[in-house]
């Protein structure tokens, strides 16, 4: 994942197919270069692992957290729910969703894809 994020967040939308393991200290994202991961299974992190912008999984599991240093700046979302012994900081920042949404891509809807009964 680190070595596909790339030094100064080159690539800013990671696929993760499978599950993902990342044993800290480590940092995904910049405060001002957020990334969005998104991985197909499980997500593990272990220790002071920091994340700015966005983390999508089917299950998150985060232990050993209690190391100072293991935080999310952003957003967790686990399909299946949290575990784990660790307790990461969690914090809102609108900046981080901010660049997200202003600098990761174009979006554009597409006709049928939404419907609002």
């Amino acid at each position: 994942l680190l070595a596909a994020i790339g030094d100064g967040v080159v690539h800013r939308q990671i696929h993760v197919g499978g599950n993902l393991r990342l044993d800290g200290p480590a940092v995904i994202g910049a405060p001002g270069r957020p990334v969005i991961v998104v991985v197909d299974g499980d997500a593990a992190f272990v220790g002071a692992v920091q994340v700015h912008g966005i983390v999508h999984a089917r299950q998150i599991h985060w232990s050993g957290s209690a190391i100072p240093g293991a935080f999310v700046r952003g957003a967790l979302i686990a399909e299946a729910g949290y575990s784990g012994d660790g307790a990461p900081d969690l914090f809102h920042d609108g900046a981080v969703f901010a660049a997200l949404k202003g600098r990761t891509g174009a979006f554009a809807r597409v006709s049928g894809s939404w419907r609002d009964f």
